[in-house]
């Protein structure tokens, strides 16, 4: 007779707890102290055993013929080829440290100019070890909601949370707990990029936003 366990477990999205009959995961629980965990852990349950899930890598065929070079148009209208975990890993680190560089670089750049172009600003965990891709900055009294709106309609895509409360308009309780000011927490914007970004794009933000911070603080609907 197989024994019920539960089993410890970290995703992308937090920790979990996993009920598991034998070698069958038959539920997946909270883990106890996380004060706010997301439901999507949830999705794990559903996607282990079922046709969507992908039994091995895939690449797109025309970045496994020419990698960077490659037409990225093509994306989603170009076959994906099976390839091994060798391959895989082979070319994910073939460019990861200039990638990485280069995306820092553009983040190093967003935060400078908010910095230096908009008072009262606070870079959240400056000074800790950050993703190179993430930018975390609150803007002392605005709405951090306005502020993705308006960003929204000018083709701008920014969040006011982490991927898995993006839609949560209460302020991050991650943010809570870094202490991060009561003036300042409500007007929190977080910024990903990508090797798709470039300095143009960075800049038409960094020449939006001012604007749009100084009418969230006046209170005027944007």
């Amino acid at each position: 007779m197989s024994k019920t366990t539960l089993i410890p477990t970290a995703s992308h999205w937090g920790n979990y707890l996993v009920e598991a009959d034998g070698d069958t995961i038959t539920a997946i629980h909270p883990y106890p102290e996380d004060p706010n965990p997301t439901p999507i852990g949830q999705s794990l349950l559903n996607s282990l055993d079922k046709g969507a899930r992908i039994p091995q890598p895939m690449v797109r065929a025309g970045y496994l013929k020419d990698e960077w070079n490659s037409d990225s148009s093509r994306r989603g209208m170009e076959p994906f080829v099976p390839v091994s975990w060798g391959k895989a890993c082979e070319l994910a680190a073939d460019h990861l440290e200039t990638g990485i560089f280069n995306i820092l670089d553009l983040r190093n750049r967003l935060q400078e100019r908010f910095l230096t172009g908009i008072d009262d600003t606070i870079v959240n965990g400056a000074a800790q070890p950050r993703l190179p891709n993430t930018l975390n900055v609150s803007f002392k009294s605005c709405a951090s909601g306005a502020m993705v709106q308006e960003l929204d309609e000018r083709g701008i895509a920014v969040s006011a949370h982490s991927a898995c409360h993006s839609g949560d308009l209460d302020p991050s309780h991650v943010l809570r707990a870094m202490q991060v000011p009561e003036t300042h927490i409500h007007g929190t914007l977080r910024i990903s990029l990508s090797r798709f970004n470039t300095i143009d794009e960075v800049d038409e933000l960094c020449e939006a936003l001012p604007a749009i911070v100084a009418k969230s603080r006046q209170g005027v609907a944007v």
